[in-house]
């Protein structure tokens, strides 16, 4: 992990330094190797089972590269003795990790380039990019707030020409002309309609705001319930996850049980079925020997 350049937004906005981080990754082939108890071991039983399992990386012929090096003329290069050079067998694996993470949807990561000494962007290219970022945030947010001003406005530049329409006289009364007047009903008409319209957005608005709440209540039930049964759960997923081969087990039997217990229950209901058959049976043998 190594820190960059300072990142003057969030500098800026946190009031104190904030700096750029990158990630170096190398990706090696790892597997597992299981190491067995020695004959020497004093239990008899233990002897050649599996002690413990570790992680090591793998340096397995099949990993053995068959791509030759090249120079910039495409020529072969040798080493001293004269064998050719072949390229770096973890090379070419992370290679493939890299296009099969990219097939795989990833992004927001890069291959290194292979045999370069070039570092990363310089500290200027780094902070014009960001500051271009930057910019385009800023500019999209000019734009989210251009569209909330203009209804506003427009709001606005009605009421102040209403205040100004018509002039008082002598005895109180105002008096505008006739164009005023005519765009002064215009509105009076407009705002009755609006109300109507108002009040079914207002009603639409609480029933939404209701459902929401509601909505939300239920969430939070749920998650209730969700921790309550997770933490019932908690020691069968820690057997899981240090035990599971008695985890498993344990979840065998438990199915044996229940296949035993609905077996059961089968048989019960079809025991009382064929009870309640024969007292028909019985009730209609008896009404005929009554006739």
């Amino acid at each position: 992990m190594h820190a960059d350049e300072i990142n003057v937004a969030a500098t800026e906005e946190l009031g104190k330094e904030v700096y750029h981080y990158h990630l170096h990754a190398m990706v090696l082939p790892v597997v597992e190797k299981e190491i067995l108890w020695s004959k020497r071991c004093k239990d008899e039983k233990l002897r050649g089972t599996v002690k413990e399992v570790v992680h090591q990386v793998s340096h397995s012929k099949k990993w053995k590269s068959d791509i030759p090096l090249t120079d910039e003329k495409g020529n072969p290069l040798l080493r001293k003795n004269g064998k050719p050079m072949f390229r770096a067998s973890y090379s070419i694996l992370q290679d493939e990790l890299f296009n099969h993470m990219t097939e795989q949807g990833f992004k927001g990561f890069q291959r290194g380039e292979y045999g370069s000494t070039a570092e990363h962007l310089t500290s200027l290219q780094y902070q014009i990019k960001q500051d271009k970022e930057r910019l385009e945030k800023l500019q999209k947010r000019i734009q989210r707030e251009q569209i909330k001003y203009e209804p506003a406005r427009n709001v606005s530049k009605t009421y102040n020409e209403i205040d100004r329409m018509g002039q008082k006289t002598i005895t109180g009364k105002m008096a505008i002309s006739k164009e005023d007047y005519s765009e002064l009903t215009a509105l009076a008409k407009e705002g009755i309609t609006s109300r109507a319209e108002i009040s079914e957005l207002e009603q639409s608005a609480n029933y939404y705001r209701q459902k929401y709440f509601d909505c939300a209540n239920a969430l939070e039930r749920m998650k209730t319930k969700y921790n309550e049964l997770k933490e019932k759960c908690r020691p069968f997923l820690q057997a899981l996850e240090h035990f599971p081969e008695v985890a498993k087990l344990f979840t065998e039997k438990v199915k044996q049980l229940f296949s035993f217990k609905e077996a059961q229950e089968r048989a019960e209901k079809e025991a009382r079925e064929k009870e309640r058959q024969e007292r028909i049976k019985a009730r209609r043998n008896k009404r005929g020997m009554e006739r």
